[in-house]
C-alpha cells in the first residue's frame, strides 16, 4: 500500500471525538427521540443542560442534572431554539421533554460532546445536506491536495493527490480495553444489507488513550480501489471491527458516511 502524504498522516491524530450526533445539522433533531449515549456515566452531570417550566423560559446556568435522571427514559425534541439567550450568544438549544414524566429541559447544543444518541429519527434526511461538510485542503509548498469528510468522525473518507490521480482512503477509529491488537492486521466492515467487506491485510495501529472512558485507541487507514469506492458509495456501514475492537454505527451515521463519500467523489 502506498504511504500516506505527511499532511494526511498528521490529520489522523486530530481525531478526538466519538460523538454520535447530527453535527451542524441541528434541524434534523426536530421530533427525534433521544436516550443516554453509550459513554454516559450515571453519576456525571450533563454540561449545558437545565430544567425549564415552559419552552420560552429564561436562561439558567444550572448544571445539577445527572445522566442517572434519564436512565430508562426517552427524551423527545419538542423544539429547536437558535441563539435564544443573550447570556449565551451564538449557542443553539434543543428543548427536550421526558416521555416518563413530562418534565422539560433546555440543552445547549455542542455536537462534539453530544451526550445522547438518537433512538428514533423523524425528520427526513436529504443526503445533499452533508456536502458542505466535505472540505478541501492543500499545501501551498507542494502540489498536495486533499478532500476530506469531517475528521472528528470515527469514520473518515478522503481522497488525496500530489503528483497524479486521486487516491481514496477510509480511516476508522474505536476504543478498546486492552492492547491485544498491537502489531496485528485485519479490518472488517458490516453493512446494513447483511453483507460485509474484509481487508485482511490492513494494519491496525494501537495507541494509549487520554480519554477516561477507554484505555486504548485502535485506528486503521485503508487505501480504497475503484470497486471499494463504489461499494462504500452504495452501502451503509452498520459496524466495523479493527482486529478485535468493534464499533457499531448508528443508522443516521451510516447514512451520513455514505453521503460524505458520494459528495467527496463528485468534487
Amino acid at each position: 500500500m502506498r504511504k500516506l502524504p505527511l499532511l494526511l498522516l498528521l490529520s489522523l491524530f486530530c481525531l478526538s471525538s466519538s460523538a454520535q450526533s447530527y453535527g451542524s445539522h441541528i434541524d434534523l433533531y426536530q421530533d427525534a427521540l433521544l436516550v443516554n449515549g453509550d459513554d454516559a456515566k450515571p453519576d456525571y452531570f450533563i454540561t449545558g443542560m437545565f430544567a425549564i417550566k415552559k419552552i420560552d423560559a429564561k436562561y439558567s446556568n444550572s448544571t445539577d442534572i445527572y445522566f442517572k435522571k434519564f436512565t430508562g427514559d426517552t427524551l423527545k425534541v419538542i423544539a429547536i431554539k437558535k441563539n435564544p439567550y443573550a447570556e449565551r450568544p451564538n449557542m443553539d438549544y434543543l428543548i427536550l421533554q421526558s416521555k416518563k414524566n413530562g418534565a422539560m429541559y433546555a440543552y445547549e447544543y455542542f455536537y462534539l460532546s453530544f451526550p445522547f444518541k438518537v433512538a428514533k429519527q423523524v425528520a427526513p434526511i436529504n443526503q445533499d445536506v452533508f456536502c458542505p461538510d466535505v472540505q478541501e485542503k492543500s499545501d501551498r509548498f507542494s502540489d498536495f491536495k486533499m478532500i476530506t469528510s469531517p475528521i472528528l468522525e470515527p469514520v473518515v473518507f478522503r481522497k488525496a493527490t500530489e503528483h497524479g490521480p486521486f487516491l481514496y482512503y477510509v480511516t476508522c477509529r474505536t476504543g478498546y480495553s486492552t492492547a491485544d491488537g498491537l502489531g496485528k492486521r485485519g479490518v472488517t466492515f458490516l453493512f446494513t444489507d447483511g453483507t460485509r467487506k474484509e481487508f485482511p491485510n490492513a494494519a491496525v495501529d494501537v495507541s494509549v488513550s487520554e480519554n477516561k472512558y477507554t484505555a486504548f485507541w485502535y485506528t486503521c487507514s485503508i487505501e480504497l480501489n475503484e470497486s471499494d469506492v463504489k461499494l462504500f458509495s452504495e452501502k451503509k456501514i452498520q459496524a466495523y471491527r479493527l482486529y478485535c475492537a468493534e464499533r457499531d454505527i448508528p443508522e443516521f451515521d451510516g447514512i451520513k458516511y455514505q453521503a460524505y463519500l458520494k459528495c467527496l467523489s463528485s468534487k
